[in-house]
């Protein structure tokens, strides 16, 4: 009985020493989680700073854009006829003004001679009744009625002769004939579009910029323009239009004029735009690592007079070379900008340097 009453003493003895024990050590662990997470809220975070300052900009602005025909008109019959002359072909050049289409004037000239031997005759009897007016020997009403035949017959000879002139149909623009829809002998109508001519001497890039851009951008203004489907060849092109409004999307079309003697460059194919030469002074510039990458606005850090940390909405411009963004407000010169370690920072904290 003894023997038993000590054994049982010994067993929960050494059950009460490992309790302790294991209980010792999980109070150790947790103290030292706790010691671990205070140091951790206590150790300030490392920032690395720079001082804002304002610098000229060179902007060198790139767009795309697709080249277009300067002028694209339709050749319009005026009046009926049928065609006698035809002077344009698919793919040909014509000049502005050239006589590309004319219409059969045979009646338009029988009608003329007959005009003019009216005026003839109608002129004879005014110089007769002249003459007789001269010597009293006729009446003011058969004088002003004979004058009144002359002019009238004059009439109907420029009418005549101005028939014969519009027969002939003329190209309104110098280009190339991308489309004929007559044939030699084919009847005309008023109004009929005989061919459609397209001006490809000289092409138009439209390049739609923000409002941010189109402040950069000046007519007349020199630009260089690239073509992807012409490697190795630059053009020299020029500002010729800058809308005054914006489409739906906010964006302004702006219209360069390009030269194309050679033909190369045809419509529909995509540009390059380079603008360059613009420069601005005083501009406010950071680093773009600067920004806080998981804010929904643009923001940075700046340091206050006392070294806390400040948040600060800004409002960005444009990108710049050597990973640099424009800052248009928020940030002024001598602030002291946070540019590494801004990710880890809260607001009012004073962090390491």
């Amino acid at each position: 009985m003894r023997t038993f009453l000590r054994i049982s003493l010994i067993t929960t003895l050494t059950i009460a020493l490992v309790g302790g024990t294991i209980w010792t050590l999980f109070a150790k662990r947790d103290h030292a989680r706790q010691q671990a997470a205070e140091a951790l809220r206590t150790v300030a975070p490392s920032v690395e700073t720079m001082v804002v300052e304002a610098h000229t900009v060179g902007y060198s602005l790139d767009a795309v854009g697709k080249a277009e025909p300067s002028a694209s008109a339709a050749v319009i019959a005026e009046n009926p006829g049928r065609i006698t002359v035809l002077n344009m072909r698919e793919g040909g050049t014509v000049a502005r003004g050239q006589v590309v289409a004319a219409t059969d004037t045979g009646l338009h000239r029988i009608s003329l001679e007959a005009a003019e031997s009216s005026l003839r005759q109608a002129e004879r009897t005014l110089a007769r009744l002249e003459k007789l007016k001269a010597e009293n020997n006729t009446t003011e009403a058969e004088w002003e009625n004979a004058l009144y035949s002359v002019e009238q017959a004059r009439a109907n000879v420029a009418t005549c002769k101005e028939r014969i002139e519009d027969a002939k149909i003329l190209a309104p623009i110098s280009g190339v004939v991308t489309k004929r829809n007559v044939e030699h002998g084919s009847v005309i109508q008023p109004g009929q579009s005989l061919a459609q001519l397209t001006n490809v001497a000289t092409l138009k890039v439209i390049v739609p910029l923000s409002e941010q851009d189109i402040i950069k951008i000046k007519n007349g203004q020199t630009v260089k323009v690239t073509f992807d489907a012409l490697p190795g060849k630059t053009a020299s092109g020029r500002v010729s239009n800058i809308a005054v409004e914006a489409d739906q999307a906010g964006r302004f079309d702006v219209e360069i004029t390009v030269p194309n003697a050679s033909g190369q460059i045809r419509s529909g194919m995509s540009a390059r735009v380079q603008f360059g030469g613009a420069t601005r002074k005083n501009v406010v510039t950071i680093p773009k690592t600067a920004l806080i990458s998981l804010a929904s606005t643009p923001s940075v850090f700046v340091l206050d007079a006392e070294g806390k940390a400040e948040l600060r909405a800004i409002e960005v411009g444009n990108s710049l070379d050597n990973n640099m963004i424009e800052v248009l407000s928020g940030l002024q010169q001598g602030d002291h900008l946070v540019v590494k370690g801004q990710d880890s920072l809260k607001e009012g904290e004073q962090p390491s340097l």
